[in-house]
């Protein structure tokens, strides 16, 4: 009885160190700080500042996010494809001189196909980079306070995201950090399952 329950655990065991050796497919979820178009956007608001001596600014912006939700498939033992897509939120209040003429909100969407290059795999570590070319998309709201009226503009650009370290930590569900740069910021984590 003991010896068939050992062998019924060994068993299990075993099956489940397969299954994760054998994962190819993964998603993952993560929050990153830093992204690539809002510092374009902080940019272009330092410039409309000094352009016009600081009777136009910003005040009380807040942001959300990058959150980004990852799928990558196994081509090879080291390489996976895969799509990124991210959203950024961000609102704010809009001065000419000392009043309050307005706020803003502006979201921000990416849709990045991309390839991960798994460069160390270890039972329950691996280190990581990926890059990721796409398509970003801005939709921008503004109401004046004085009329209530509301003005909303749409762009597209060119997204990316290039990660040149990601570290991970687990086996079927990891937490895991990348260094980068692009639409899912400079510094990211995050949860990832593997299945």
């Amino acid at each position: 009885m003991v010896l068939s329950m050992i062998a019924a655990m060994m068993f299990c065991n075993a099956m489940n160190v397969q299954a994760q050796e054998e994962a190819q497919n993964e998603v993952s979820v993560s929050y990153g700080g830093a992204g690539a178009s809002t510092i374009g956007d902080g940019f272009g608001k330092i410039g409309t500042a000094f352009i016009t001596l600081g009777s136009v600014s910003t005040k009380n912006e807040k942001e959300f996010g990058p959150l980004a939700v990852e799928y990558f498939h196994k081509v090879a033992p080291k390489l996976s494809v895969g799509v990124i897509g991210t959203w950024v939120r961000v609102t704010g209040d809009e001065y000419f001189g000392s009043e309050k003429h307005g706020d803003y909100t502006k979201n921000i969407y990416s849709i990045l196909p991309a390839v991960k290059y798994q460069w160390l795999k270890k039972k329950n570590f691996g280190m990581y980079s990926k890059v990721g070319l796409g398509i970003t998309f801005c939709n921008s709201k503004e109401t004046v306070q004085s009329d209530n009226r509301s003005e909303s503009s749409n762009e597209t650009k060119f997204g990316f995201q290039v990660s040149a370290v990601g570290i991970e930590v687990g086996s079927s569900i990891c937490g895991f950090a990348e260094v980068g740069y692009g639409e899912q910021g400079m510094l990211l984590a995050g949860l990832r399952v593997k299945f």
